[in-house]
């Protein structure tokens, strides 16, 4: 699967379980063995391919069984009624790595969306 080319520039705020400074981030295993995440963001300019994302806002929220980076999970996504369809299909790609270069190893194991 060829990546797919995104960026974006904004905001971010987000909480988990995990001590301070979230393993999951470094491909680490989480503090308590499971994560529970609350990611909130406002995209000020961003793109995913050919898809412009700027102004969006997100709350997601997010659960697996071990590392993030593991798969298995479960996120339920909240994107503002701005989004079209084709800029949250764009946004659930980019945070479940579906299209993107991983810096973990890929597996067939996935996370679900809510």
């Amino acid at each position: 699967m060829a990546d797919t080319d995104w960026h974006l520039t904004g905001l971010n705020f987000s909480a988990c379980n995990c001590d301070w400074g979230c393993p999951c981030q470094f491909n680490a295993l989480p503090t308590r063995g499971n994560c529970r995440a609350t990611v909130a963001f406002k995209i000020d300019k961003g793109h995913f391919g050919g898809i412009k994302l700027d102004g969006l806002k997100a709350v997601a929220l997010a659960a697996w069984p071990g590392a993030m980076h593991e798969g298995n999970g479960e996120i339920l996504a909240l994107v503002n009624e701005r989004a079209d369809a084709k800029q949250r299909e764009g946004l659930c790609s980019r945070s479940s790595r579906a299209s993107t270069a991983s810096p973990a190893p890929r597996s067939s194991t996935s996370s679900r969306w809510w």
